[in-house]
């Protein structure tokens, strides 16, 4: 999901099932309200290997969302976690919730190292979900800052929440963990990953994923490093937007170009010659920023215009299927027409054409609309609606198609071929 807050890309809440993963303990502890030393970013870890986290895949009409269980406080409480690069936080819902439906719940009055410190009321709001279906307007949940943290992490923010909003509510997973990159601000919430680099129990602020398309098992997330046997050749980079003028924090790329190769079909079914799109700026959109988003389920363009250009050049029979910016078509027809799209991002040196293969353009049935399946290009909320460079939220669709490793001491993104 994408939040207003902080001003990029953001994901929340999907799950199927209670099937448990690897947990991670995060006890809870006393949160001083007084202000804490900070470590140093990007201080080497002491660590010496890395940690593989087994992942589990929500599969909900297409598998676009990866999940782990952990276990929160003394003793410890399990709930599942959407991981998340779109996020700064670990939000969890609270035993108060009445808007949480079957999420399990965190109830502090059960944990023995939670001590409540000075309420601070967090609002956050997400344009974008973890499910394909777009939003009609921002969506949230109401929460409170707490902390948690064990002697590894000690001094952790966390959000629990006492309310979802219905949409919310109906995707499965309880909460996020965010592996977002942390703001310059002091006063930012600081992802758990990072606090966990820092206070030395990784060797590097490097993790990847492994969620290879179609396979509800074997995922795989790194932290601390890359699984080389995961890929094979060497890794395209791209390098982030940061410290570029008016680009937003996270990761965030150039977005240099997009090139649409389809193949379209007569009547009878015969193909036609494969028909290359290359939309540049004026083209489809003024192509700007792109948020990697592992926590959004589709692509986003950043205007509904966008959306209907780009699909005019692909087949007249994409039509808008929901107000709220999903477009779609006839199933059969859909697959028909279906392209592989190649985004070129990044910029000088450090640029890389990447793929999002045919079998990732379509979503699945839409809901409520029987024979409708979902084209993977979404128009939904405005993502930036402050800045006036275009801004794409490129999600778990791309991702998934390639090994990628997230290298937040050097602000970079690698893109590996999957093996096997």
């Amino acid at each position: 999901m994408q939040t207003a807050i902080f001003a990029i890309a953001t994901s929340i809440l999907a799950m199927l099932g209670l099937v448990a993963a690897t947990p991670l303990t995060l006890p809870l502890k006393l949160k001083e309200p007084a202000s804490h030393a900070r470590l140093p970013r990007h201080q080497a870890g002491a660590a010496s290997s890395s940690h593989n986290i087994g992942l589990k895949d929500y599969f909900n009409r297409t598998d676009n969302q990866w999940y782990s269980d952990i276990s929160v406080g003394t003793p410890p409480q399990t709930l599942s976690v959407l991981w998340d690069t779109g996020s700064p936080y670990l939000l969890l819902p609270q035993s108060n919730c009445t808007s949480c439906g079957t999420h399990r719940l965190f109830n502090p009055a059960n944990s023995s190292s939670f001590r409540a410190w000075p309420d601070t009321p967090i609002n956050p709001l997400f344009a974008t979900g973890a499910d394909s279906i777009p939003f009609t307007q921002p969506e949230g949940a109401t929460c409170h800052t707490v902390a948690i943290g064990d002697l590894s992490v000690p001094d952790q923010q966390l959000l629990l929440c006492d309310s979802y909003a219905s949409v919310l509510d109906d995707q499965p997973i309880d909460g996020i963990i965010g592996l977002g990159v942390p703001s310059d601000d002091d006063s930012e919430v600081r992802p758990w990953f990072w606090n966990l680099f820092e206070s030395g129990q990784l060797p590097s602020a490097t993790f990847s994923f492994y969620t290879p398309a179609g396979s509800l098992d074997g995922a795989e997330l790194t932290l601390g490093g890359m699984d080389q046997s995961k890929y094979k050749g060497d890794l395209a980079w791209t390098i982030l937007s940061q410290g570029q003028p008016g680009a937003p924090e996270g990761w965030v790329v150039d977005h240099q170009a997009m090139v649409i190769t389809s193949e379209s079909t007569d009547k009878d079914g015969t193909p036609k010659n494969p028909i290359q799109i290359h939309n540049a700026p004026g083209d489809v959109g003024t192509l700007g920023w792109a948020v990697l988003d592992t926590g959004t389920a589709f692509i986003q363009t950043p205007d509904n215009a966008t959306a209907a250009r780009t699909y005019a050049q692909i087949s007249p029979d994409i039509t808008q299927i929901d107000p709220a910016g999903a477009w779609g078509a006839p199933c059969d027809s859909l697959n028909a027409m279906a392209p592989h799209i190649t985004f070129t991002l990044g910029s000088g040196a450090w640029t890389a054409n990447v793929t999002m293969p045919k079998s990732a353009f379509n979503l699945g049935e839409y809901p409520g609309k029987p024979g409708i399946c979902q084209a993977v290009f979404n128009s939904g909320v405005p993502s930036f609606a402050d800045d006036p460079t275009p801004i794409w939220i490129l999600g778990s669709p791309l991702l998934k198609a390639y090994y990628t490793v997230w290298d937040g001491t050097n602000s970079k993104v690698g893109w590996g071929e999957l093996a096997g």
